[in-house]
Parts: C-alpha cells; structure tokens; sequence
C-alpha cells in the first residue's frame, strides 16, 4: 500500500512540474542583485537559474544527493532529469555547514527549508518533517502539499491515511489534484477508514477506496449509502 500511495504521489509530482515547466527561471543576468534574483509566488521564494557547462559530477566539494551540492561555500540544485534542459540554481539563502537533504524534494539548514530549487519562506526548519515521502510534510504551524501551504488544516493532528485523505482533529480531508486540501463534510471522523485494496489487482478499478458508518467513498466523493 506505501508503494501505491508513493507512486501516486510521485506521478502527482511530475505532473505538476510539466505544467510548470515553462516558468523555470533561464539565463540570468550575472549583474543582478540578490533579491533581483529571486521570485516570491506563494508560499515559495524560487532562485533564477541558469544553464551551467561545469561537469557537475566531478566539480563540487560535497554532494548532498538528489540534485544537492556545494561548491565554494555555497548550496546549488541541478536539474538532473535528462528530459529536460540542464539548469543549477544557487540557493542564495542556504547555510552550506548545517544543510541537510530530507527526501527527494525537501531540504532545510539552520534558517530555511527549501522545496527543489526554492526557498519555503513560511516553513520552521527546527520542526519540519516530512509527513509522507514524495510531497507531504508539515512543521508546528503548517502542512506543505509540494513545498505550498495547504490552508486550515491543523498540523499538530495531521495524520495520513492513504489514498490522499487526511485525519485532522477538524475532520477528514482529501488533497486534490490542483494541490488543495477539501473537507469532506459528510464523512464521519470517527468511523472513517481507508479501504486497502493491495491484495487485489482491480484496487483501481475498485467501487470505493473508504468507507466510514454512512456512506462509501472514492476520491473523497460519496459513491454509495450503507445499508
């Protein structure tokens, strides 16, 4: 079932980034400031980047993996997905010495966390933790859906279920496709449960994927009453 929610929230992932893929900052101008240099959108501040020709494999003082190293005192992120073009970002903000990569889209030192190449400007670094590998996550105040703020949805409660839903003390919640989390008003807090369908092969095709004392569920939509 952790392979199935992983899979899914990594196909989340790269669907998001192709349709963002036209905003990657490209050929920066060398003369700019530092905050010229950098874009606010949301919750994330995003570095410029640009195309670099150093052999990126051999020309670093420390790699921090997935896309993370240091040269010269300084954290870059590069893109290492060869469907697209080759661009390292400096992340301006990073503290070399206490950086830290958490998985394979969080990062965070003494001061920031990061998502990929940006910087979480609302995000606590002493208590951020990544709630389900691949794009969940939250810190004291706040829950992260791909380094974005997922609005009323109480962190200290936060409790995944799989299959996108969510357990708060508020209620339940699914994340949607368009990175927002909905409560789902008729579903029962206390008799709510995800359905594991990993021992069949139709789990997809599957009538519903939870189920709580009134009603059966598919992607967080009342399919059926129970009886």
């Amino acid at each position: 079932m952790k392979i199935i929610i992983l899979l899914t929230l990594v196909l989340t992932f790269f669907i998001y980034e192709n349709n963002n893929e036209n905003d990657l900052p490209i050929d920066v101008n060398v003369d700019q400031s530092d905050e010229e240099k950098s874009l606010t959108k949301n919750n994330l501040i995003t570095f410029d980047c640009s195309q670099e020709s150093w052999n990126i494999e051999e020309d670093h003082d420390k790699d921090f993996g997935h896309g993370y190293f240091a040269k010269n005192g300084k954290v870059y992120f590069y893109n290492y997905n060869i469907e697209q073009p080759v661009y390292v970002c400096e992340l301006l903000s990073a503290d070399h010495k206490t950086f830290e990569v958490l998985d394979f889209i969080y990062a965070r030192d003494r001061n920031h966390v990061y998502y990929r190449y940006s910087e979480m400007k609302e995000a606590d670094p002493a208590t951020f933790e990544i709630v389900l590998e691949g794009g969940l996550a939250k810190d004291k105040d706040k829950v992260y859906l791909f380094g974005q703020i997922l609005l009323e949805i109480d962190s200290d409660s936060l409790k995944d279920l799989g299959w996108r839903y969510m357990r708060t003390k508020d209620g339940i919640f699914i994340r949607n496709w368009d990175f927002k989390a909905e409560k789902i008003e008729e579903a029962d807090l206390n008799t709510f449960e995800v359905v594991n369908f990993s021992d069949s092969p139709d789990y997809v095709r599957s009538a519903y994927n939870a189920k709580d004392k009134n009603y059966y569920y598919k992607a967080g939509v009342i399919v059926d009453i129970k009886d």
